[in-house]
């Protein structure tokens, strides 16, 4: 029994991988992307960590919602849909006890609460790094994580009441 699972994992592995492959992020070129208002340059270093250079900070933090997006989509959504206590609408009674302990504490209900107190700063940096996730969806539309296609699942629009739940969440 056990070579019949090292071979399904086998198998699995390597459809998920071919899956995967072809939906890596662009690491290299040039991207013109609609909401920036200057030059960004983003270098990624031989551990393949972005460094952002940008005219203004607005730009900045454009360019960090976009590399978020395009390096860890699938992962915003599941913090997302944490800090909302919505996680059981893509995996089920698995996660409703982490759904109601979510909602319990009312995280989305304080990032909300967080938004509307925000000092103008921190909104407008939270606006630039929320503008960037819709531009790499805009550029990747059928190109998704092979986590949703495999989840029949599309990611939701991400908002800036979004960014400060889950900061609740990583507070908690």
């Amino acid at each position: 029994m056990p070579a019949k699972k090292t071979l399904l994992g086998t198998l699995a592995g390597k459809l998920i991988g071919s899956l995967d492959r072809g939906r890596l992020p662009v690491t290299g070129g040039e991207i013109i992307l609609k909401g920036l208002t200057g030059s960004v340059e983003i270098i990624r270093d031989r551990w393949g960590i972005p460094h952002v250079y940008a005219d203004t900070k607005e730009d900045a933090f454009f360019a960090q919602g976009f590399i978020h997006s395009q390096d860890r989509l699938f992962q915003m959504e599941l913090n997302r849909r944490t800090g909302q206590g919505t996680l059981s609408q893509l995996f089920g009674e698995l996660a409703l006890d982490t759904d109601r302990i979510i909602r319990t504490f009312g995280f989305n209900r304080l990032g909300r609460m967080d938004w509307l107190n925000a000092s103008d700063e921190i909104k407008s940096a939270i606006e630039a790094i929320t503008a960037g996730v819709p531009a790499y969806l805009t550029q990747n539309k059928t190109n998704l994580p092979v986590e949703f296609p495999l989840l029949s699942h599309k990611p939701d629009l991400w908002n800036p009441e979004d960014t400060l739940a889950f900061t609740r969440v990583m507070m908690w």
